[in-house]
């Protein structure tokens, strides 16, 4: 718990509350071929999938363990859902005509970079392979969340 409120709170781009990696520096992308390595990519989306097991257990733990972690609950969730959303619309590299916000149909599939708040830039060599896995790794998070809630409000 202890480093899930730490990493949600300092890990961040200034002003938001989208996780921000070591190789990301400010508001400039350095070149994340060689600060970053693959490990660096992939911390976000590792994170955030760790955050949804932890959401997991707590929403299986007795009803005392939910109330002291109510409102951790809930900012973490909120947390997940803040990032997610930053990666579809802000993180994809997309033709610019296409539809970006959530709900929306998107034709072509996305590329996602390694800066989750955007811009993508196809330019930087950004949308490899660890950069997708990891963004889909917040995305399923993301939905997975989506989904319990809809099942609690249909019972």
């Amino acid at each position: 718990m202890t480093i899930a409120k730490a990493t949600t709170a300092s890990l961040v781009w200034p002003k938001t509350r989208v996780l921000k990696a070591a190789c990301e520096d400010n508001d400039a992308l350095v070149d994340y071929r060689s600060s970053c390595g693959g490990d660096g990519i992939e911390f976000k989306g590792v994170f955030l999938r760790q955050l949804s097991y932890l959401l997991d257990a707590l929403g299986g733990a007795p009803s005392a363990v939910k109330g002291r972690y109510a409102a951790d609950i809930g900012a973490f969730e909120k947390f997940v859902n803040e990032n997610a959303e930053s990666i579809w619309t802000k993180a994809a590299c997309l033709d610019e005509s296409a539809p970006r916000g959530v709900g929306e149909t998107v034709v072509l599939p996305p590329l996602f970079g390694l800066s989750w708040v955007g811009p993508c830039s196809l330019d930087e060599g950004s949308p490899s392979a660890v950069a997708q896995g990891s963004a889909l790794d917040a995305l399923v998070s993301a939905a997975k969340l989506a989904t319990k809630k809809d099942v609690k409000t249909e019972v």
